[in-house]
């Protein structure tokens, strides 16, 4: 999917879900285990997502939007953009004001086999909050790196080839989600503070638990599950952490 195909399919995807506020389009872009960052934290999902996108235009229902700058290269799209609305629903603690709110933001989607795998939104709540009357310091309250972490380690922990497979436990989980970004057993041992025989012995369990056989098997389950974009993820939350 080259860059005008990904600025095509965001112009669609936009028109469809906030101007149209037509929701259920979402199902028509999204991978099945999109994941989905703002500053609320992380979702997993398309259900979850389009809950998130009907909450909010449920705060802001005549909410106008409009790109200002758009950057592609490889698998990636940013899109800066501005909006307004008007504050009709209680958000955050606040009881509507009826004030019209102005305020900007960044999106930044990741894209695989033409469809979004990633959605990461970063909204001005500051700005927002200040519109409403509010101490922003108190009301908002951001999700924690370890909280966002627990909740992509509990859904990689679901992978399965079969229900009576054993689920992968939390340390598996680190070990392949960096394997899978192309470290070596010794590179892992190295990060993660292990003896290099307990990561191989890590990969080799986790490899029979999925019934893979090689490193391509494991890539292919994880990316025929939807689950590589939430292995990437948590690669990166978990270098951030650390």
């Amino acid at each position: 999917m080259n860059n005008s195909q990904q600025k095509a399919l965001l112009d669609e995807f936009n028109d469809e879900v906030w101007h149209k506020a037509n929701v259920d389009a979402v199902d028509d872009f999204c991978t099945n285990k999109i994941i989905t960052s703002s500053p609320f934290g992380k979702s997993i999902g398309i259900t979850e997502l389009k809950a998130s996108i009907a909450e909010w235009s449920s705060y802001f229902p005549d909410l106008a939007y409009k790109e200002t700058d758009v950057i592609s290269a490889n698998d990636t799209t940013v899109i800066k953009w501005i909006c307004n609305g008007t504050h009709q629903k209680r958000f955050m603690g606040l009881e509507p004001t009826g004030n019209r709110v102005h305020y900007d933001g960044v999106c930044i989607f990741y894209f695989n086999n033409n469809k979004i795998t990633d959605y990461y939104s970063n909204t001005n709540l500051f700005s927002i909050l200040q519109q409403l009357g509010a101490n922003e310091t108190s009301q908002l309250i951001p999700l924690t790196r370890r909280q966002n972490i627990d909740i992509l380690l509990n859904e990689l922990k679901k992978l399965k080839q079969n229900e009576d497979q054993a689920p992968l436990t939390d340390r598996e989980v680190e070990v392949l989600s960096f394997y899978l970004n192309g470290k070596t057993a010794k590179h892992i041992a190295n990060i993660l503070g292990l003896s290099h025989r307990t990561v191989q012995t890590h990969i080799h369990n986790s490899m029979l638990k999925l019934n893979c056989s090689t490193k391509s098997d494991l890539f292919d389950m994880a990316n025929a599950s939807d689950m590589i974009n939430l292995f990437n993820d948590f690669y990166r939350l978990v270098l951030k952490h650390d």
